[in-house]
Parts: C-alpha cells; structure tokens; sequence
C-alpha cells in the first residue's frame, strides 16, 4: 500500500521561512528589537510560569520521559489499554439533595434514567438522604457522596439502606468522599482534624474488608484550584494528600495496597483545553510515582474531573456552557476516568434549573456517543504541545510537591501557610491579568449584555475569626468585574435608569469607530451603559454632543492622529459642560500633561487596569 502523505501537494515550508513571515507581521505591528526579540513576543507564560511556545514542531526535541502505552506505566496516555473505548467515561452528574426527599428521588432516577452512569448526591445531613434513593437500584451504579463534615453520618446512614436492601456487600459501589485535611483546610483549622481522621479511618477498614467497590477518601485537589491556584499547585497538593492518606491508613493498620485502594482524585477541569488534558496525563505519571516507591502493586491513579466553578459567571450564564463543553472535552481526552459537568446556571440556582442540569448532562452524552470522543484512545497522545506540557507540568508540580513535604507534608504546609502562599501567588497574578484585560472572560470583560437581567444578589462570605491558619476559600475569577456591575445593577434598580457614560466621538466613524468600540465594552463591563455620539469636528461640536446625552461621564474617542489637532480643546470644552469624570481613550504622544490640564481624569487604553477605571467611575456616580 502507498503511504498517504497529507501534504504531498504542498510545497515544503521550514520553520525558519515561517519565522520570517512571522518577523514581517510583529514588524509591521510595532515590535522592536532584533528578530529573536520580536519573536519572545508570541511565548505565552502561565501564571504557574511555564512557558507556551508559539510552534511546536520535531525540532524541538522530544521530552526526555518516555509517555509510554495507555494501560502501561508510568499511565500517562490512561489507566487502561483501551481508555475509555468500552462504554465511555463515567458520567457522574451532581444532584442536591433538598428537604423534598421525593423530589430528589426523583431526580435521581431522571437524571440516571437519561444518562447519567453515576451521581454525586450533595446532601450534609442524614434526614436528608433518608428517603433520597427511593427507586434507584443500588447495585446498578456508584454513588458519590459530597456531604462535606457530615460524610461519616451519610455514610453509616447509606450502609444502613444497603443492609435493609439486601444488597450484598460486593454488589454495591461507592465513594464516600472523606477529606478530613482538605475540610479542615477550608475551615481554616476550625473543625476537629483528628476526629474527622478517626472517621476516615474507620470507613476505609470497613470498606477494605467487607466492600471491594468502596472508596472511601476523594483526595480534593479540586479546592486548590477553586482558591485560585494553579496547575501546578493543583497537582503538586494532590501528590502530598495522596501521600498523607497513603500514610494516614497504613499506621491504622491497613496494608498500603489497600490503602492506596480507598483513594479516589479529584480534578478541577478548567476551560484552558490542553493545561486541563495535560494535568490529568501528569497527575497519573506523577502519582505512579509517588506508588511506586511507597511499594503499591496497582499505581494507577483514579481520577474524578469536575468542570471549574472559579471560571463560571452570574452574568451571561449560556457564555458558562461553552466553558463547560471546553472542559469536559479537556477531561475526556485527558483520561478522566469520570466527569462530572456542572449545570451552567448553578450560580443563580442553587443546584442548576431542568435547562441546566439537562444541558449539563447532554454536554458529555453528545460528545461520547455523537462526537465519538471516547472512542480514540489518548487522542492527545504524540501531540509534541501536549507532551512537552505534560512533561513540564509533572517536573514543576515534583518540586513543589517536594517542598510540601520538605514542609513536614501537607498538614504543616498549611499550618505554615506555604500552601496558601503559593496558590495567592497565582491568584493573585491571574486577579490582575483578569483586571487589565489580559484574561479575558466572555460576558463579563469582554461583550457583556449590558441589558440582561440582573443576577441576585450574593450574600457576603462569612469571615472566620481567630483561624488557626488561612483558610482555603473557593473564589472566581469574575467576582472582583462582578461586584462592580453589581454597584450598577443598584444604581439602576434605585434611580430607575442605569449609569451612562457619553462616548464623545471626534472625527468620521473611520477615525473614531476602534476606540469607540473599546470604551463602549469596556464601560460596559461595570454595567455602565455607553451612548454613542456622532463623530464631532471641533470643540464646540463636542461639548455639545454631551450635553444632549444627559449622562453623568464623558469619554472622548478618536485617533492619535485626530487627536493633535483637537484633543486639548475638545477636553477642556467637555470639562466645562461639567462631566463627573472626563476620560480619553488612548494615550496620544506628547499630550498627555496638556490633556489632563484641560481636565481629562484618566486615559483609558488597551492593556490598562479596567477593574481600576470602572470602580472610580461608579465612585464617583455614587458621591
């Protein structure tokens, strides 16, 4: 048989020829410095501080860790030869567990009966769960349990209802989801450590004797990435609780095979496709490490991947089902060996409306049965970006998991905040992208729906005082643009009209449209609705054209170069028709002082703090 070869028809292009039709661009662009200079400008560094190339190609040569073969070690390309190509991932979607136990009952069958293979039940106490599974045959699927510090009694209370349903020990699975150090941890040290470690240990000897298909710790690395941290922290925190428990349960007397046997991961999946793809494939490589050498037999880790709460939305939440399907689709081809699809509205109803958990469920349906996505084994495999990104992911996550336990694990490593340090870090540095922008976030920073109707309002976060170490608190990455939007959102609803800031354009639509349209989105972001003028000739024009808007704030609008010739005057006739705050956009050349003398109080450009802007805005609209 000939061989196909794709690009026969092309002519061969090398990288260097590409480099210099790439120089012609960033050139043209703007870019200074020699070619290797202008070129750094395309590298991407994460806010772990891994760097993205811009092409990668066989010249770059192959990491020095051989992947190996999907079921093999070291399980990077998946636990098992042929992934999940028999029925697909685990379907395990998320049901809330109200005071109706009917309801959720019912529930639970639907969402069972139209596709869903396994459930999270979200329920904190036990009357809650009496009642919750009536009709659902046990023995048909794996009910994890998310009952927070009350998993022992929802756990006693689940072993009771298999007792009085005559389900044999070996016929029921299971995860009770025990996380005594990551409740704890989210506590801020208020809650009893040792004696939700005594529980722990109790289910998992009960577990390990009489229920082969139990697990009874979810190692929840997931909380990292909900406090803001990143990847590598993720990682590198799942690696030593995954050692704790290991250690936890073999002084209780277990073996550390069966030890090792109650341990399930849990994953946040997060809408960056091939960091979330590259994670799961690290956290297997990494974790059969950790196995290995702790002397367990099966070093395959399991994984459990649930869609990023801290990259959702309130505002614009169909913007949340696309982020969602990014992320499953990450999960899937990362190895997940089950996903769980939070519903798109969840942040404005509690446990998603019909729609969302629908949609939520059907996300992972679509795309194992109709788009075939589980029927290709480590679809990522041999991709050069996604093994360099796995590679690089594993030895930066090595190290930091080597400093926790330099630390003395990963108790003490919270205790002395160095877990937390680490993940304000990233925090932090991501806070900042979001705010200048270089975040983007659909909906929220970018095309918001300056009409929608507002979200409810969030009650505020209770405080822990007198915490015996920093909590580990879940945040998202639209809050700090959220709770600005919210100010307006109050304005409206007390004034019956939403704040407005008056776009003076200077000059035709050709002139002044891209600065227009960048103040507008960007205005509109805070919810500040943005009124568009006609293109002004001179000052007079101007000063008129925002009088006419009735708004509160100016914002002039043009090109550097219609600037120069009328920029000054125009501002300081702007001025004296007396706007709360007068803004530019742009920073014209050499104007800037003379700018701010005829009373501009800030020039807005790409790349500036947007969350700073928009905040002085409705300050001073709330004066």
């Amino acid at each position: 048989m000939d061989e196909l070869t794709l690009g026969a028809d092309f002519p061969a292009v090398t990288e260097q020829e590409w480099r210099v039709l790439v120089d012609r661009v960033l050139t043209r662009g703007g870019a200074r410095g020699d070619a290797a200079t202008r070129f750094e400008r395309l590298v991407t560094t994460t806010e772990d501080g891994l760097r993205i190339e811009p092409l990668y190609t066989a010249t770059i040569p192959a990491p020095p860790s051989d992947p190996g073969l999907p079921g093999l070690a070291p399980y990077t390309r998946g636990r098992t030869p042929l992934g999940s190509r028999a029925r697909g991932w685990d379907v395990r979607q998320r049901v809330v567990a109200g005071d109706d136990a009917e309801a959720t009952a019912m529930q639970v069958r639907d969402e069972l009966e139209r596709g869903a293979t396994s459930i999270v039940l979200d329920v904190r106490t036990k009357p809650l769960l009496d009642g919750a599974l009536d009709g659902v045959q046990l023995e048909l699927m794996t009910l994890v349990l998310d009952s927070g510090l009350e998993w022992a009694t929802a756990a006693d209370t689940l072993a009771a209802l298999w007792a009085s349903s005559g389900l044999a020990p070996d016929a029921v699975a299971a995860v009770l989801g025990a996380d005594p150090v990551g409740e704890w941890a989210a506590s801020g040290g208020g809650v009893d450590l040792d004696a939700l470690t005594e529980d722990t240990v109790r289910w998992a000897r009960v577990a390990s004797d009489q229920h082969p298909h139990v697990i009874t710790v979810a190692v929840d690395a997931s909380r990292v990435h909900e406090a803001g941290g990143g990847e590598v922290d993720e990682l590198a925190y799942a690696l030593a609780l995954g050692v704790h428990y290991l250690r936890m349960l073999t002084d209780s007397g277990l073996d550390v095979d069966a030890a090792a046997r109650q341990l399930e991961f849990r994953f946040a999946a997060a809408p960056d496709q091939f960091l979330t793809t590259a994670k799961l494939r690290a956290a297997r490589r990494t974790w059969h490490r950790v196995a290995s050498v702790c002397g367990v037999a099966d070093t395959r880790q399991r994984q459990h991947a649930v869609t990023s709460r801290a990259a959702t939305a309130r505002y614009d939440t169909w913007v949340n089902v696309l982020r969602n399907t990014v992320a499953c689709f990450a999960a899937g081809i990362g190895g997940a060996d089950a996903v769980t699809v939070r519903p798109h509205d969840e942040l404005i109803v509690a446990e998603g409306t019909p729609t969302g958990r629908r949609l939520a469920r059907n996300t992972q349906l679509v795309l194992i049965e109709e788009s075939n996505l589980a029927r290709v084994v480590d679809p990522a495999g041999g991709a050069w970006y996604v093994e360099h990104l796995t590679d690089q992911l594993a030895r930066a996550a090595w190290a930091r998991f080597q400093d926790l336990e330099r630390a003395g694990g990963v108790v003490e490593a919270l205790r002395a905040g160095l877990v937390q340090e680490h993940v304000a870090r990233v925090r932090d540095a991501r806070a900042d992208a979001v705010a200048h922008r270089r975040h983007p976030l659909t909906g929220v920073t970018e095309f918001p729906n300056i009409d929608e109707e507002p979200p409810p309002a969030v009650p505020p976060d209770e405080k822990v005082d007198g915490a015996a170490l920093d909590p580990l608190r879940a945040t998202r990455y639209a809050e700090p643009f959220e709770q600005q939007r919210g100010r307006a959102d109050r304005i409206a609803e007390r004034t019956g009209r939403r704040p407005e800031v008056c776009l003076v354009a200077l000059g035709p639509p050709a002139v002044h449209t891209a600065r227009t349209s960048f103040a507008k989105n960007l205005f509109e972001a805070g919810g500040i609705r943005a009124l568009t003028t006609d293109g002004a000739s001179d000052a007079t024009a101007a000063a008129a054209a925002f009088r006419a808007s009735v708004a509160p704030l100016a914002c002039i609008c043009s090109s550097d170069r219609f600037y120069a010739d009328v920029a000054v005057d125009a501002a300081a006739a702007v001025a004296a028709a007396g706007p709360r705050r007068l803004y530019l956009a742009g920073r014209p050349e050499g104007l800037a002082d003379s700018l701010h003398a005829a009373g501009v109080d800030e020039l807005i450009t790409a790349g500036g703090d947007a969350l700073s802007t928009i905040t002085a805005a409705l300050d001073a609209l709330e004066a």
